[in-house]
């Protein structure tokens, strides 16, 4: 009876056994499984409007992610603590997913199953975050007690391979972080690099709003180059640069320039272990939109006179001053004096900037003219209040404002 029970106790062990696996089988799925980590502490900070609709970049682990902009999205120092990471920076995507072109994304290729490890916040009440696949399915989404700014760590999961987006279903959210893990990627062997053209340019033009749209021919892919670099030149210095790491074939770029004269325009395709691929060099004559004057100040100084001050316009040479649409005088002074205007009527004043044969648009200021100049005073008020026992006065400048102080912080002022 003894030897029955004990045979069979060892069976049951040595089944134990075989269904635990091996250290040698542990290290083999080990090395078949990668996290792929998205950090945007390790991007470069993304102004709002700085990216164009639909714009990417890689980032990541391998590159394994791709980043969709939208035009408002920011990459921005912001430190938040979750447990286990603490934030340095964050994607704010600026709205919800757009997949037909897409935008306001985080996209990424398996080739199996994965888990999805969002470290998150939300942008308003409305927020949760989706996987989808493809073809704009939701495989997965998180299913948070959401609130305006608010935080969370969210685990989804994926049971089969492919592409996938990550995008905010009906609002925007700020990414902190995003782990994947998944099998390997194996993209195979990657085409040799005298395969991949030199970069060259498709065409270089100014917008309206002065910016330059520069297209540029390079191949960045797995079988073309890491990333594309164009430089913006004035004689031999380097005064931009735009990287690009999207994966496609054509980019295009934007630079501004400050000033008017010659650009000069090279682009760089690099891969590690590689030597540059380096196009020829693009000149453009560049002109900058000359901007319109913006009035400061229009004052009555009494007896019908006004006084106009402006800010000066970026590479202005004079001023046209305008009563009504009557040049009343050009001046290469901010500034002017416009007398004998009939009293208490309104006139428009405006001031345009000349540039050679370039003229800004108009900017105009009505006012009413009065007989006695305006001044100055002040109001003090607020619990045990007086203007001497709070130190409070003001100062009239030159260029017609107004600086009040309240030296001791204690009462309110308010200049009328």
């Amino acid at each position: 009876m003894k030897t029955k029970l004990s045979t069979r106790l060892l069976s049951m062990l040595l089944v134990v056994l075989m269904l635990i696996p091996s250290a040698s089988m542990l290290s083999a799925f080990a090395e078949d499984v990668t996290t792929y980590t998205l950090d945007p502490g390790k991007m470069a900070d993304v102004a709002s409007g700085k990216k164009l609709e639909g714009d990417t970049d890689t980032a990541g682990t391998d590159n394994f992610f791709t980043v969709h902009y939208k035009s408002g999205t920011k990459i921005e120092s912001n430190n938040k603590d979750f447990l286990g990471f603490s934030s340095t920076k964050r994607i704010d995507f600026q709205g919800a997913i757009n997949l037909s072109i897409p935008s306001g994304a985080v996209s990424f290729l398996t080739q199996g199953p994965a888990t999805i490890k969002l470290f998150w916040g939300c942008t308003s009440n409305l927020s949760q975050v989706g996987v989808y696949d493809s073809t704009g399915e939701v495989v997965a989404q998180t299913e948070e007690a959401v609130a305006a700014n608010g935080l969370f760590v969210s685990e989804l999961s994926i049971a089969n391979e492919g592409t996938f987006f990550v995008g905010g279903m009906t609002a925007g959210f700020y990414l902190y972080k995003m782990e994947v893990t998944t099998k390997t990627l194996d993209r195979g062997p990657r085409a040799d690099w005298s395969t991949v053209s030199t970069p060259s340019f498709q065409s270089i033009s100014t917008n309206e709003d002065g910016s330059v749209a520069v297209s540029t021919n390079a191949f960045v892919d797995h079988n073309g180059a890491d990333r594309l670099t164009v430089h913006m030149y004035e004689g031999d210095k380097i005064i931009s640069t735009v990287v690009s790491t999207s994966i496609k074939s054509v980019h295009n770029l934007v630079f501004t320039p400050v000033k008017s004269g010659t650009y000069y325009f090279e682009a760089i395709i690099t891969r590690e272990g590689e030597l540059d691929k380096i196009s020829d060099k693009y000149s453009l004559d560049y002109s900058l939109p000359l901007a319109a004057p913006f009035i400061t100040i229009a004052s009555n100084l009494g007896d019908g006179s006004v006084e106009l001050i402006w800010n000066p316009t970026r590479e202005a040479e004079s001023y046209n001053v305008y009563i009504g649409d009557t040049l009343y005088k050009n001046t290469t002074d901010r500034s002017i004096t416009i007398a004998d205007l009939p009293m208490n009527k309104l006139a428009q004043l405006g001031v345009e900037a000349i540039r050679g044969n370039d003229v800004s648009a108009r900017t105009t200021k009505n006012i009413t003219v009065g007989a006695e100049k305006r001044g100055w005073d002040f109001t003090v008020y607020g619990p045990s209040t007086n203007s001497s026992k709070n130190d409070n006065y003001y100062k009239e400048n030159k260029d017609g404002s107004v600086t009040v102080y309240s030296v001791n912080g204690k009462g309110k002022l308010q200049p009328t």
